[in-house]
């Protein structure tokens, strides 16, 4: 591993309407937080679409991605709270995927973010330099906050339980960070003219809240 790269876990996932209330407040009353508290574990953001799916999505970043490989994260993975083994079986299609960053580029956490999922075979050593290509001309336009790509790690991006084994892939996925809708929906459009992307593969997403591990001592 390269140091100097953080780690993220990305979760994305629908649940049902009869759901929500419960699902978004296991998510908000415990869940995030017990994450957040993890050691190396920086910070979380929760996000809900405006544009493709799924529903929900949540992000957690660490100082690198040992943080999501440390006895302690997987204890609380095989070891889940009475809540989160009520809640975990509601999430519909979900998709759960540990990996480094990599193609940073800019600063900040905007209130809207784009998501490029990629075709797993257009891992190379040549996608990150795409990505950052697409970050440095991105980074002078007006809205611009930040953008980079995770590539998942198989063995940590253990799946959740109603997840389809049989379309599971480890595909990179590309992340903008904007702070208007505006300028997210522009930036998903010159990303997508340039990686192999399909408008399917594509989601845009307002924040909904973050939490910092400073705020959970």
């Amino acid at each position: 591993m390269k140091a100097g790269r953080r780690g993220m876990l990305f979760v994305a996932a629908d649940v049902d309407r009869e759901d929500d209330e419960d699902f978004n407040q296991w998510y908000d009353r415990e869940h995030l937080e017990d994450r957040v508290r993890m050691n190396g574990v920086i910070a979380a953001s929760r996000y809900v679409a405006i544009d493709g799916g799924p529903k929900y999505l949540a992000l957690y970043w660490a100082g690198s991605l040992q943080a999501f490989d440390s006895p302690e994260y997987a204890h609380a993975f095989t070891h889940q709270t009475p809540w989160s083994v009520k809640v975990l079986p509601k999430m519909r299609a979900p998709m759960r995927r540990i990996g480094e960053l990599s193609a940073e580029v800019g600063k900040g956490n905007g209130g809207f973010i784009g998501v490029l999922t990629l075709p797993a075979s257009v891992v190379t050593d040549s996608l990150s330099e795409r990505c950052a290509a697409i970050g440095e001309t991105l980074v002078q336009r007006p809205g611009f906050v930040r953008s980079y790509l995770l590539t998942p790690d198989d063995r940590l991006s253990r799946p959740l339980p109603l997840e389809d084994l049989g379309v599971r892939r480890m595909q990179p996925i590309f992340i903008i960070e904007s702070s208007s809708a505006q300028s997210s929906e522009f930036a998903l459009f010159e990303a997508i003219t340039h990686l192999p992307c399909s408008p399917a593969a594509v989601a845009r997403y307002a924040l909904a809240w973050n939490l910092e591990s400073r705020e959970c001592a």
